[in-house]
């Protein structure tokens, strides 16, 4: 092994070697998944889909209903909610003609129930059962998330907060009441 000024020549060739190694192994792999890519594109499918479906399968179920809870929440908070996207297209045709100040832009609030969902997920996921963390998480006020965090411990998935304030996660995501 030649040793030149302290460092091992040898051995820091080799690591250089590997990596460059790997990095084309790399480069075929991401190559091999652009084929596959194609291929599912001139079979039909839609390749922006698949990767969404690749990135979620990469999640564990709590992650996944956590993301799926807060996209439904943010939709229904712009007003993109699935019920409102499923109007009629003439309904939908009159509203594009009407100038943008009388567009009537509808205040359509997540439901309880979108809600109490997107807290057990972040909940689970953070192993914290607070009202502020819910109102922080879920940006809703207190006195919304003081009756989600009142909800979920009637429902037993949160114990009543201890002598200092603390609550215990009772059930996991995975199998609620």
């Amino acid at each position: 092994m030649t040793n030149t000024g302290g460092v091992a020549a040898d051995q820091l060739r080799a690591f250089v070697e590997r990596i460059e190694r790997l990095e084309e192994e790399k480069k075929a792999i991401g190559d091999d998944i652009k084929d596959v890519y194609a291929e599912a594109k001139g079979n039909g499918y839609d390749v922006s889909v698949m990767r969404q479906v690749v990135r979620m399968r990469k999640q564990d179920s709590n992650e996944r209903m956590e993301m799926e809870a807060l996209l439904d929440l943010y939709l229904h908070a712009l007003g993109m909610a699935s019920a409102e996207l499923n109007s009629p297209a003439e309904d939908r045709q009159e509203d594009m003609f009407q100038p943008k100040e009388e567009q009537a832009t509808p205040q359509c609030p997540p439901s309880d129930k979108v809600l109490k969902i997107a807290a057990r997920a972040a909940i689970t996921s953070e192993r914290k059962a607070s009202t502020s963390f819910v109102q922080r998480r879920l940006n809703i006020g207190y006195n919304r998330a003081a009756s989600i965090i009142e909800d979920l411990e009637q429902e037993g998935f949160i114990s009543p907060p201890n002598h200092v304030g603390k609550r215990q996660i009772l059930q996991s995501e995975n199998h609620p009441t």
